[in-house]
């Protein structure tokens, strides 16, 4: 700690602006250290859910931190709040350029959902994310479905044995991180990102699978929610339970969605995401306004 902070501190020295991204351990004495420096600019990120109940006692300390002490400081947070202080600007996280975002959009406006589908889950391992939930759900399909592969980016490879496999007709493929290239291949050829997660703010992954035409099936809770809209630029899970997403599965199997047009508005969603946006926003009302 006394290493960091007199790094911290010989850098903020330089600085006019000082941005900090929350949650983090080393924000339970840093973000005290920047009440000190009331001659420079603050900006806060906090990348967490702002309202999630479950939360280590860390992540609750930051967070009330950012709300009732740094109100002369703007702080960025996922999703908008009742009774939200002024301090408390709602960003979307930019995830796309504007010309990866054209790409994108002229490879999901020609996405053909009228034969086989495909799944895909982005994003790391563990209970809370609901990669098991999901194989549990493919594994009791039935062999007569349209879902034809699941591709799973971002697990580990020795946190499951096989990562080659099919299940019911169902194809699967485990992937561990992959570039940027692979990535947009299987979203290319994906229909469906499915996001059983029990907890988030608003993954970049859903705008990313978005542009490509592919259809969000995500857990239903702010602040997601409040830019995914079930049944209309995508499918919410009340429950990111294995039965839940199979039933899903089977809706879709059964044509009980009109598929193109939820996949229409969700590229449309994935327009809100890009860099170009997020730096006028930060310019306007930001660093604009603090001047």
């Amino acid at each position: 700690m006394p290493i960091n902070i007199l790094r911290v501190l010989r850098i903020i020295n330089k600085a006019d602006w000082i941005h900090f991204r929350a949650p983090t351990n080393i924000g339970l004495f840093l973000l005290p250290l920047l009440n000190f420096f009331i001659t420079k600019k603050v900006w806060v990120k906090y990348a967490g859910n702002w309202k999630q109940s479950s939360v280590p006692w860390s992540y609750k300390t930051q967070r009330w931190w950012l709300k009732n002490i740094f109100k002369k400081s703007f702080v960025t947070i996922n999703g908008k709040w009742e009774n939200q202080d002024k301090h408390l600007l709602s960003f979307y996280n930019p995830c796309l350029t504007d010309d990866e975002l054209n790409d994108a959009n002229r490879i999901g406006v020609k996405k053909d959902f009228s034969e086989n589908l495909n799944l895909c889950f982005v994003g790391r391992g563990g209970r809370n994310k609901g990669v098991v939930e999901l194989l549990m759900a493919v594994k009791a399909l039935d062999s007569s479905n349209k879902i034809s592969e699941l591709n799973i980016v971002g697990i580990d490879k020795d946190e499951i044995l096989d990562t080659n496999f099919e299940q019911n007709n169902i194809k699967i493929h485990i992937f561990g991180w992959v570039n940027r290239k692979k990535l947009n291949r299987i979203y290319e050829k994906s229909h469906f990102i499915v996001l059983p997660t029990k907890s988030e703010g608003f993954p970049k992954v859903i705008a990313e699978a978005s542009a490509y035409g592919c259809i969000p099936i995500i857990t239903n809770f702010k602040p997601i929610n409040q830019i995914i809209h079930d049944n209309h630029n995508g499918i919410l899970l009340d429950n990111p339970s294995a039965k839940n997403i199979q039933e899903c599965i089977q809706k879709i199997n059964s044509n009980k969605y009109e598929l193109k047009n939820i996949s229409s508005l969700a590229i449309e969603v994935s327009k809100q995401f890009t860099y170009r946006k997020y730096i006028k926003r930060i310019e306007s009302e930001i660093i604009n306004e603090s001047i």
